[in-house]
């Protein structure tokens, strides 16, 4: 994943265009895209924001509709020397228990129930804490229906031999306001700071990237071992009826370019990206405009004439 964004994908070019796309996103063109969506802050900022954007307009309709949202934390019990594996099996296992099991399909039989849930993976003193974030759309009375699934959650929890207590599952009322819910949800992920390169801290313990930032090579190892492949964020099939859903690939790529704001000789951007600074660049030029990012290029001396010709 450090290549996304930076290596050339062209064969042999004279120059790297910076450019900034139709729909406002400012990036170098013919790039090379890693789509390691989970493993990479960029990439997964773009996906993350999408996704929070999907999800705010969604939302807005089932306000408009007058329907019933809950949200709700599904944990686990968790000690210093469990594996992340085990955790992740439990907790992803008992949510499927519950949301396969026939008490629940009958239930949304007579109050149907929409829902949407992102993992979340932190690494604290207390050892791995992953959890998920949920929302349940419904009806009015879909507080009694969200009682059988969580009964049938904690049920599996017990049968496992872990302990269940008034953590185990929290559910809260939405409040209507839609930036809460979306902070909710996606906290953590779609942070203004990841610009600068590491994702904000949400709570108690590190997120990967945090660990990353730590140098924490045996948690990064497990983390990647662990969650390569799996997918942190699911719906149920008509949570979206009323908006449309990018895919992935259609997130992650570039869109057409609007305006070529520099041509830099392929010598210098090879110069700026050895030293690690390409995307900063990119970060500086976008918050910061033209001067800034010229003051980042002359701190670790490089080139600025691409600059000046423009």
């Amino acid at each position: 994943v450090s290549y996304c964004g930076t290596r050339c994908i062209s064969k042999h070019p004279e120059v790297v265009n910076m450019v900034q796309g139709e729909k406002g996103g400012v990036y170098f063109a013919n790039m090379q895209r890693c789509g390691s969506v989970w493993f990479c802050p960029d990439c997964m900022y773009k996906l993350m924001k999408t996704r929070a954007d999907e999800l705010y307009r969604q939302l807005k309709t089932y306000n408009d509709k007058g329907k019933t949202v809950l949200f709700a934390t599904f944990t686990i019990q968790h000690n210093k020397g469990d594996r992340l594996s085990y955790l992740h099996k439990k907790l992803l296992g008992a949510f499927q228990f519950a949301n396969s099991h026939r008490k629940w399909i009958e239930a949304k039989k007579t109050i149907p129930v929409e829902y949407l849930r992102a993992l979340e993976v932190l690494k604290g003193a207390n050892g791995w804490h992953p959890h998920l974030h949920c929302l349940f759309v419904g009806d009015l009375e879909i507080t009694n229906t969200i009682k059988v699934f969580i009964d049938l959650y904690k049920q599996e929890l017990l049968r496992l031999g872990l302990v269940v207590n008034k953590h185990t599952v929290i559910v809260d009322k939405w409040n209507g306001t839609l930036d809460s819910m979306t902070d909710y949800l996606f906290k953590g992920m779609i942070e203004k700071e990841i610009t600068g390169g590491n994702l904000t801290k949400s709570g108690s313990g590190k997120n990967f990237f945090e660990l990353i930032d730590a140098d924490d090579k045996q948690s990064i190892s497990e983390y990647i071992e662990v969650m390569k492949g799996k997918r942190q964020y699911h719906h149920s099939k008509h949570f979206f009826d009323d908006v449309d859903v990018k895919t992935e690939t259609e997130i992650l790529t570039d869109d057409k370019v609007e305006t070529v704001l520099f041509s830099i000789p392929i010598m210098v951007y090879a110069d700026i990206n050895e030293k690690g600074i390409a995307l900063h660049f990119l970060n500086e030029y976008v918050y910061g405009g033209r001067d800034r990012a010229e003051k980042l290029l002359e701190l670790y001396d490089c080139d600025t004439g691409f600059m000046e010709a423009k």
